[in-house]
């Protein structure tokens, strides 16, 4: 497919690393440190860990019947927060092993990374990544004693894989099976496991619902992965984009916009009109699938994954609205 360059834009602040403002002598500024941490934590991504939690817990609402009270409300909580912290823990992981790597670089094209800025020291992100895993730990315990003990063996599962993701002997990133990684738990795993433990029935309307939000994920993940692919190859971080070439990094954010459209479509079926109000955000989405086919590319790219995040969102909400009506 033939690229050509976007011209260009003006970066969203909200997903650009202030450098430091060094402060007048004896004051301090606090808010410029949050502002930091907040960006390492990547929020633009953030809904991917969020999304299937909300799906999820709007299956297990339907199922059930019941209204909730404080124990369904306290594992929708455990749930969401477990989820959050584990991907928070890996955006954190991240930080260190790319740098580490080389792949994160003063040239990349997505938002500044703060260990590799010297905005944060690795070792205070190491502790914030330990932080993050015990929070992710301590919910997992909590569902283990009140829903399943297997949930603590999933609450391991997931804080070793944040681990894994970039670091260790195989990590996942550096190999080809992130997108694998994503689709599995920011999808399937996620949004299964959150409907049992709050009386959703396993089956195939619950299985579709968490490969939806996994293909959404995983097209997050593939825009990013298309926009970082030249530096990724130099540091030898060999993603599906690299392996595979630019053309299928487009191909696969389609299928993936696509494919979960067609998910929710499914789900959708035989009930009536308000029930496909979850498909307009992946529909509206196809723009943006348009413009990733027609060569968009580099930091224009950063628009894209920010409009796939919200998306995202917005289809997990609605799927709930739909799934909850009285």
């Amino acid at each position: 497919m033939g690229r050509h360059h976007a011209p260009p834009v003006t970066r969203d602040p909200s997903n650009v690393v202030a450098s430091p403002v060094p402060a007048a002598s004896g004051s301090k500024e606090p808010a410029a440190g949050i502002r930091v941490w907040l960006g390492a934590m990547r929020p633009k991504t953030l809904p991917a860990g969020l999304a299937p939690v909300v799906v999820g817990a709007a299956m297990g609402r339907a199922d059930g019947g019941a209204a909730w009270e404080a124990r369904e409300w306290g594992l929708f909580a455990a749930c969401a927060v477990g989820a959050l912290a584990v991907q928070v823990a890996t955006n954190f992981a991240n930080e260190c092993l790319d740098f580490r790597k080389g792949a994160d670089t003063p040239d990349r094209l997505g938002p500044t990374r703060a260990v590799a800025a010297g905005l944060i020291t690795p070792s205070s992100m190491w502790t914030a990544t330990g932080i993050a895993l015990a929070i992710a730990g301590l919910a997992a315990a909590w569902l283990s004693i009140e829903v399943s003990i297997g949930y603590a063996f999933l609450g391991l599962i997931s804080g070793v894989l944040a681990l894994a993701y970039t670091g260790g002997p195989l990590p996942l990133a550096y190999v080809g099976l992130g997108d694998l990684f994503v689709l599995a738990f920011f999808g399937v795993v996620a949004v299964v496991a959150t409907g049992l433990a709050l009386g959703a029935e396993l089956g195939a309307p619950l299985v579709t619902a968490g490969v939806g939000c996994g293909l959404l994920s995983t097209a997050i993940l593939a825009v990013n992965n298309l926009r970082d692919r030249d530096g990724d190859a130099r540091a030898r971080k060999l993603t599906l984009a690299v392996r595979l070439g630019e053309r299928f990094a487009r191909l696969e954010y389609a299928a993936c916009v696509v494919g979960a459209l067609g998910c929710f479509g499914w789900l959708a079926m035989g009930r009536d009109a308000v029930a496909y109000l979850p498909c307009v955000p992946p529909a509206l989405l196809l723009v943006q699938v348009a413009r990733v086919l027609r060569g968009l590319d580099g930091r224009a790219l950063n628009g894209v994954l920010a409009s796939t995040g919200s998306a995202l969102l917005a289809t997990a909400a609605l799927f709930a609205l739909v799934m909850t009506r009285s």
